[in-house]
Protein backbone atom coordinates (compact mmCIF):
# COMPACT_ATOMS: atom_id res chain seq x y z
CA UNK A 1 0.00 0.00 0.00
CA UNK A 2 1.44 3.48 -0.32
CA UNK A 3 0.09 7.01 -0.10
CA UNK A 4 -1.88 7.07 -3.30
CA UNK A 5 -4.26 3.87 -1.60
CA UNK A 6 -3.28 1.51 -3.84
CA UNK A 7 -1.93 -2.59 -3.13
CA UNK A 8 -1.47 -5.62 -4.96
CA UNK A 9 -1.01 -9.37 -3.64
CA UNK A 10 0.77 -12.21 -4.63
CA UNK A 11 -0.50 -15.93 -4.12
CA UNK A 12 1.46 -18.94 -2.83
CA UNK A 13 1.06 -20.57 -5.87
CA UNK A 14 2.75 -17.60 -7.73
CA UNK A 15 5.67 -17.53 -5.02
CA UNK A 16 6.22 -21.35 -4.63
CA UNK A 17 5.32 -22.53 -8.16
CA UNK A 18 6.66 -22.00 -11.86
CA UNK A 19 6.35 -23.42 -15.59
CA UNK A 20 8.07 -25.93 -14.59
CA UNK A 21 6.25 -27.46 -11.72
CA UNK A 22 4.15 -29.63 -13.63
CA UNK A 23 2.21 -29.35 -17.25
CA UNK A 24 -1.03 -30.37 -16.37
CA UNK A 25 -4.11 -28.08 -15.92
CA UNK A 26 -3.81 -28.91 -11.74
CA UNK A 27 -0.94 -26.10 -12.29
CA UNK A 28 -3.41 -23.60 -14.85
CA UNK A 29 -3.84 -20.35 -13.26
CA UNK A 30 -4.65 -16.99 -13.94
CA UNK A 31 -2.62 -15.18 -14.46
CA UNK A 32 -0.19 -18.12 -15.55
CA UNK A 33 2.60 -19.65 -13.36
CA UNK A 34 6.03 -18.20 -14.75
CA UNK A 35 9.73 -19.21 -15.08
CA UNK A 36 11.52 -19.77 -12.31
CA UNK A 37 13.60 -17.04 -12.42
CA UNK A 38 10.55 -14.96 -12.53
CA UNK A 39 9.66 -16.90 -9.70
CA UNK A 40 12.78 -15.85 -7.35
CA UNK A 41 12.60 -12.77 -7.90
CA UNK A 42 9.06 -12.29 -6.86
CA UNK A 43 9.88 -14.64 -4.29
CA UNK A 44 12.82 -12.81 -3.04
CA UNK A 45 10.93 -9.21 -2.89
CA UNK A 46 8.25 -11.24 -1.09
CA UNK A 47 11.21 -12.25 1.70
CA UNK A 48 12.00 -8.26 1.67
CA UNK A 49 8.52 -7.35 2.56
CA UNK A 50 8.11 -5.67 -0.56
CA UNK A 51 4.45 -7.78 -1.21
CA UNK A 52 2.40 -5.73 0.72
CA UNK A 53 -0.53 -9.00 0.90
CA UNK A 54 -0.35 -12.58 0.32
CA UNK A 55 -3.60 -13.69 -0.63
CA UNK A 56 -4.49 -17.58 -1.23
CA UNK A 57 -7.24 -17.03 -4.74
CA UNK A 58 -8.64 -20.54 -3.78
CA UNK A 59 -10.72 -21.80 -6.33
CA UNK A 60 -11.55 -25.66 -5.55
CA UNK A 61 -12.50 -26.73 -8.67
CA UNK A 62 -13.66 -30.18 -8.99
CA UNK A 63 -11.23 -33.22 -9.82
CA UNK A 64 -12.72 -33.73 -12.96
CA UNK A 65 -12.63 -30.42 -14.05
CA UNK A 66 -9.24 -30.01 -14.31
CA UNK A 67 -8.56 -33.61 -16.19
CA UNK A 68 -10.20 -32.02 -19.07
CA UNK A 69 -7.74 -31.08 -21.55
CA UNK A 70 -5.40 -28.13 -20.78
CA UNK A 71 -7.20 -25.41 -23.25
CA UNK A 72 -10.82 -26.72 -21.58
CA UNK A 73 -10.21 -26.78 -17.89
CA UNK A 74 -10.66 -23.89 -15.35
CA UNK A 75 -8.09 -22.08 -13.94
CA UNK A 76 -7.17 -21.96 -10.63
CA UNK A 77 -6.45 -24.03 -7.65
CA UNK A 78 -7.45 -24.75 -4.13
CA UNK A 79 -5.78 -22.83 -1.96
CA UNK A 80 -7.70 -21.79 1.78
CA UNK A 81 -6.48 -24.25 3.74
CA UNK A 82 -2.80 -24.66 2.52
CA UNK A 83 -1.06 -21.25 1.54
CA UNK A 84 -0.56 -20.56 5.50
CA UNK A 85 0.78 -23.36 6.42
CA UNK A 86 2.97 -23.73 3.52
CA UNK A 87 4.84 -20.36 4.07
CA UNK A 88 5.00 -21.29 8.20
CA UNK A 89 7.04 -24.19 6.77
CA UNK A 90 8.77 -21.77 5.06
CA UNK A 91 10.03 -19.52 7.99
CA UNK A 92 10.62 -22.74 9.76
CA UNK A 93 13.33 -23.72 7.17
CA UNK A 94 14.41 -20.12 7.87
CA UNK A 95 13.40 -19.28 4.21
CA UNK A 96 11.45 -16.42 5.55
CA UNK A 97 10.96 -14.05 8.51
CA UNK A 98 7.62 -14.56 10.62
CA UNK A 99 7.46 -10.42 11.05
CA UNK A 100 7.02 -10.54 6.88
CA UNK A 101 4.23 -13.20 7.03
CA UNK A 102 2.26 -11.83 10.04
CA UNK A 103 2.61 -8.09 8.29
CA UNK A 104 1.69 -9.53 4.68
CA UNK A 105 -0.72 -11.88 5.52
CA UNK A 106 -2.98 -10.60 8.86
CA UNK A 107 -1.69 -6.90 9.82
CA UNK A 108 -1.50 -5.51 6.57
CA UNK A 109 -5.29 -7.24 4.96
CA UNK A 110 -6.93 -5.53 8.09
CA UNK A 111 -5.50 -2.07 7.86
CA UNK A 112 -6.45 -2.48 4.30
CA UNK A 113 -10.10 -3.24 4.70
CA UNK A 114 -9.99 -1.06 8.06
CA UNK A 115 -10.88 -3.55 10.34
CA UNK A 116 -9.42 -4.05 13.71
CA UNK A 117 -7.77 -7.08 13.12
CA UNK A 118 -4.44 -8.90 12.46
CA UNK A 119 -2.32 -7.68 15.28
CA UNK A 120 -2.53 -7.29 18.93
CA UNK A 121 -3.46 -3.60 20.09
CA UNK A 122 -6.12 -2.52 22.44
CA UNK A 123 -9.23 -2.55 21.17
CA UNK A 124 -8.71 -5.28 18.45
CA UNK A 125 -10.72 -9.15 18.21
CA UNK A 126 -9.13 -11.59 20.17
CA UNK A 127 -7.99 -14.29 16.97
CA UNK A 128 -5.02 -16.01 17.55
CA UNK A 129 -3.64 -19.12 16.28
CA UNK A 130 -0.89 -21.10 18.16
CA UNK A 131 1.86 -22.74 15.68
CA UNK A 132 4.28 -25.55 17.45
CA UNK A 133 7.11 -25.56 14.86
CA UNK A 134 8.37 -28.53 15.81
CA UNK A 135 5.23 -30.10 14.34
CA UNK A 136 5.70 -30.93 10.76
CA UNK A 137 2.72 -32.96 7.96
CA UNK A 138 3.06 -33.34 4.64
CA UNK A 139 -0.07 -31.59 2.17
CA UNK A 140 -2.37 -34.26 0.67
CA UNK A 141 -5.67 -33.64 -1.49
CA UNK A 142 -7.39 -36.36 -0.19
CA UNK A 143 -6.71 -35.01 3.84
CA UNK A 144 -8.46 -31.45 2.84
CA UNK A 145 -11.51 -29.79 3.89
CA UNK A 146 -12.40 -28.61 0.32
CA UNK A 147 -14.62 -31.37 -1.32
CA UNK A 148 -12.33 -30.99 -4.33
CA UNK A 149 -10.05 -33.46 -2.87
CA UNK A 150 -6.78 -32.49 -4.63
CA UNK A 151 -4.38 -29.86 -4.48
CA UNK A 152 -0.58 -28.27 -6.47
CA UNK A 153 1.28 -29.00 -3.58
CA UNK A 154 0.83 -32.62 -2.90
CA UNK A 155 3.30 -33.89 -0.36
CA UNK A 156 4.70 -30.27 -0.11
CA UNK A 157 5.64 -29.29 4.20
CA UNK A 158 3.43 -27.72 6.12
CA UNK A 159 3.27 -26.51 9.18
CA UNK A 160 -0.65 -26.16 10.24
CA UNK A 161 -1.68 -24.06 13.59
CA UNK A 162 -2.54 -26.31 16.45
CA UNK A 163 -5.44 -24.06 17.99
CA UNK A 164 -7.21 -20.97 16.96
CA UNK A 165 -9.44 -18.73 18.74
CA UNK A 166 -12.00 -16.35 17.50
CA UNK A 167 -12.73 -13.62 19.45
CA UNK A 168 -11.18 -15.32 22.47
CA UNK A 169 -13.09 -18.39 21.92
CA UNK A 170 -11.30 -21.99 20.65
CA UNK A 171 -12.69 -22.95 17.49
CA UNK A 172 -9.83 -25.62 16.40
CA UNK A 173 -8.02 -27.73 18.88
CA UNK A 174 -5.38 -30.09 18.03
CA UNK A 175 -5.40 -29.20 13.94
CA UNK A 176 -9.50 -29.66 14.30
CA UNK A 177 -12.39 -27.65 14.45
CA UNK A 178 -14.47 -27.39 17.79
CA UNK A 179 -15.93 -23.89 17.30
CA UNK A 180 -19.87 -23.60 16.35
CA UNK A 181 -20.65 -22.36 12.70
CA UNK A 182 -21.39 -18.54 12.98
CA UNK A 183 -22.12 -17.41 9.33
CA UNK A 184 -25.17 -15.84 7.75
CA UNK A 185 -26.05 -15.58 4.51
CA UNK A 186 -25.54 -12.20 2.74
CA UNK A 187 -26.88 -12.55 -0.69
CA UNK A 188 -29.93 -14.88 -0.57
CA UNK A 189 -29.86 -14.90 -4.30
CA UNK A 190 -27.07 -17.06 -4.22
CA UNK A 191 -28.42 -19.66 -1.91
CA UNK A 192 -31.45 -21.20 -3.86
CA UNK A 193 -33.53 -23.18 -1.16
CA UNK A 194 -32.99 -21.95 1.49
CA UNK A 195 -36.42 -21.05 4.24
CA UNK A 196 -36.91 -17.26 3.42
CA UNK A 197 -37.17 -16.78 7.35
CA UNK A 198 -33.40 -18.55 6.88
CA UNK A 199 -32.03 -15.85 5.19
CA UNK A 200 -33.25 -13.06 7.02
CA UNK A 201 -30.57 -11.66 9.57
CA UNK A 202 -30.71 -13.37 13.22
CA UNK A 203 -33.27 -15.75 10.86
Amino acid sequence: MNAAGLSFEATPHHLLLSDRSGSDARFKVNPPLRSERERAELWEAFRRGEVPIVASDHAPHPRDAKELPFDRAPSGVPGVETWLPLLLAKVRAGDLDLKVLLSAACDRPARWLGQPLGRLAPGHRANLLVVDFTKRSKVEGRGLRSPCGWTPFEGWEAVRPREHYRDGERIVEAGEYVGAPVGRVVRPEYAPGEPADALRPGG
